[in-house]
Parts: structure tokens; sequence; C-alpha cells
């Protein structure tokens, strides 16, 4: 019985080092793979932020960072040879605007005519919590209550009883 637990505590340890091992070099694997090699500090920093706004084309709602589709790796590849050659952050983004239109953004920019993406979502929910007060907590509800008293009336009704018996 315990040759069993101990084969068994053994098997289990062993697992848990291979999974571990695996997931370490699967990490490894991945980060090869987003082109951080042979860069400082501040230019992965620039890197992933670019990389963050600019949309995977083949996927839906994912990044470029995010993704391992063939275009998104090819965008990837772009994005980091830019901040190799020392470029900004906005002449980046400029460049993939350019070649591929403003919908390369996951967020719309905050000027000229694209402030209404910002702008729409706010005012409806304003005028809608507007709307909800205005036609809905404003007005004092009038409920048919079947014949059933309010505690006010109730109260004034023995009020009314008290007074009277006091006469």
């Amino acid at each position: 019985m315990k040759k069993t637990i101990r084969v068994l505590i053994s098997k289990t340890f062993a697992l848990i080092l291979l999974g571990h091992i695996g997931w370490f070099g699967h990490e490894g694997l991945f980060a090869s793979s987003l082109g951080f090699e042979g860069m400082s500090e501040e230019q992965i920093e620039l890197f992933q932020r670019v990389g963050n706004n600019l949309r995977c084309p083949t996927c839906t709602g994912l990044s470029v960072m995010q993704s391992e589709a063939d275009f998104a790796v090819k965008i990837r590849e772009a994005a980091r040879d830019q901040v190799l050659q020392g470029k900004s952050e906005a002449e980046i983004m400029t460049f993939f605007i350019e070649r591929y239109g403003l919908w390369i953004l996951r967020k719309p920019p905050a000027e000229g005519f694209h402030v209404m993406a910002w702008g729409v979502p706010i005012a409806f929910a304003l005028l809608g919590a507007l709307f909800l007060w205005f036609f809905v907590w404003r007005k004092p509800k009038q409920v048919d209550l079947g014949g059933i008293r309010t505690t006010q009336d109730i109260m004034l009704e023995m009020e009314n009883q008290l007074a009277q018996m006091r006469k």
C-alpha cells in the first residue's frame, strides 16, 4: 500500500515538473515568435504598445500581438522593423494607417469626425439616463391599491378616532 502511494506521488510530481518545463518552454517560444530578441527595453515597450493598438486583419477582436495568423505576423514583423529603425510611435502608426486605412486601429482616433465614435455612445447613455429620470422616476406613481389601505391612511384614521374619543 505504501509503495503504491509513493509511486503515485512520484508520478504526480513528475507530471507537474514536466508540465512546468513544457509551459516555460512554450512561453519562451512564444516570446521569440513575437520578435523581442535584439531589442532594448524601450523598444520592446514601444513594439508592444504599437502591436496592441493594431488590429489583426484576419481575426475578430484581436491585436497583432495576440494573433498568430500569417497576416498578423507580417504586420508584427513590419512594426518590429519600424521600431528597430528608430521611428516614433506616431510615425509607425501613420505608416500603417496610410497602408491599411483607419480600420487597422483597434480604437478610433479621438479627433475630427471620429470623435463621434466616442461621443455618440456617451451622449446616448446620458440622454437615456435623463429620459429615465424624466419619464419614470420623476413622476409620482398613482397605484390602484384595490381597496388596501396605506399605512398613512390607517394612522390618520387612528388619530381621528383618538381625537373623537378625547372630546
